[in-house]
């Protein structure tokens, strides 16, 4: 057996996020259509070691020490297999609708499977960890729809490239769905193949984020920020990522990629700025940050 395994929590991002309705125990059903950027997370987990989190990164102040998600994972773990330190490098913004901590957790669990042979908890289950934790474990091209329990790999051969902005305001999950007003939207529209990046664009056109409006009014510098990575040479689309306060811009050019990449690092010298490749069937490219 390994005695360490190293993993990559990819950053989640909803290209399309539509909030279809609401349960009667107040959660919210999505529809999302979800990718995951060659960028994230760190984890390190050590077999037969004092059991201890350990964390570093540009993002370790934002982490809470004593009730994080990676340490809710922990304590899944049977008391036999408690031999296991878990370091964490937090590289992706804390509250930033970049799904961080849903995929430190799914990294664990994977991290687990390799060093002791055996499933941590069932893939159903995640769930009941963080709404996006069932869709972290693949960290595929997928579809997630209900409270993020059902999702979907689907196939594309397609990639292209993400720059990711954040301008450090932390948004409230919690908050931003208390300020949405509609909670019965339509589904997204049936997928079809998308034989190329114009396919793709423009059915992500034709598709939503239902938390913008509700992020933008409790922060409507996000909606100048979604305007400005609209606006950089090449970009095909510009939107809110989850909850926010992360916005994407999609380019299928890497030259104008890397230069708006560099604009923007230039001109908002005081916002996180990453870009990074994507290829819908997960092979691996640079990255910069």
């Amino acid at each position: 057996m390994l005695a360490m395994e190293y993993q990559l929590a990819k950053a989640k991002v909803n290209l399309a996020l539509h909030v279809v309705s609401r349960r009667k125990n107040g959660f919210h059903e999505l529809d999302s259509l979800v990718c995951f950027p060659n960028f994230g997370d760190k984890i390190i987990c050590r077999k037969n070691s004092v059991p201890y989190l350990s964390i570093s990164g540009n993002f370790k102040r934002n982490v809470p020490k004593a009730n994080n998600i990676i340490i809710k994972t922990l304590r899944k773990i049977p008391l036999a297999n408690r031999n296991m330190s878990v370091h964490l490098e937090k590289n992706i913004p804390v509250s930033a609708g970049l799904g961080g901590g849903s995929a430190d957790s799914a990294a664990v669990i994977r991290a687990y499977k390799n060093l002791w042979g055996e499933v941590l908890i069932a893939e159903r289950d995640t769930f009941t960890l963080g709404a996006d934790v069932p869709v972290c474990i693949d960290s595929s091209f997928q579809r997630m729809k209900g409270i993020g329990e059902d999702v979907k790999k689907l196939k594309s051969t397609l990639s292209f490239y993400l720059l990711l902005v954040n301008s450090g305001d932390p948004i409230s999950t919690k908050e931003v769905f208390l300020n949405l007003k509609f909670s019965n939207n339509p589904k997204l529209e049936n997928l079809t193949s998308f034989r190329n990046m114009k396919d793709l664009v423009l059915y992500l056109k034709r598709q939503r984020n239902d938390l913008e409006t509700a992020a933008f009014s409790i922060n409507s510098n996000l909606e100048e920020t979604k305007a400005y990575i609209g606006a950089q040479k090449g970009c095909k689309l510009a939107r809110l990522s989850g909850s926010g306060g992360t916005i994407f811009g999609i380019f299928d050019n890497k030259i104008e990629a890397f230069e708006a990449y560099q604009k923007v690092k230039q001109e908002k010298f005081f916002w996180w700025v990453c870009c990074s490749p994507v290829s819908l069937a997960n092979s691996r490219y640079d990255i910069a940050t």
